[in-house]
């Protein structure tokens, strides 16, 4: 479990089974976080970002997919509760739209 300043708290499950990824350190990675907290939104790429990384911001569930779309991302850190989408309806469009 992670806690940060600001108080929040959060666990991070993947369930199995799961693409595992080759992970290269030298390769520059796009990630998406879908959160719409600012605050967390702010803070959650200095946790991840290393130099030349590219982060892509959405600040709500509804235009996820979207994103995805348009930049096709490593990786996604999706926020489970939001007020429009929620982030497993955010995340079940992503993959209906995209399956892997």
């Amino acid at each position: 479990m992670f806690k940060n300043e600001f108080r929040n708290s959060f666990t991070i499950r993947i369930p199995y089974p799961i693409l595992k990824p080759k992970l290269n350190p030298s390769k520059k990675m796009t990630f998406m976080i879908v959160e719409d907290n600012n605050r967390m939104r702010a803070y959650i790429p200095d946790l991840i970002r290393k130099e030349g990384d590219t982060i892509i911001e959405c600040s709500d569930g509804e235009f996820a997919d979207d994103l995805y779309a348009k930049y096709q991302p490593d990786w996604v850190l999706m926020d489970v509760k939001m007020k429009k989408i929620n982030g497993i309806k955010a995340t079940r469009n992503i993959i209906k739209s995209f399956p892997f």
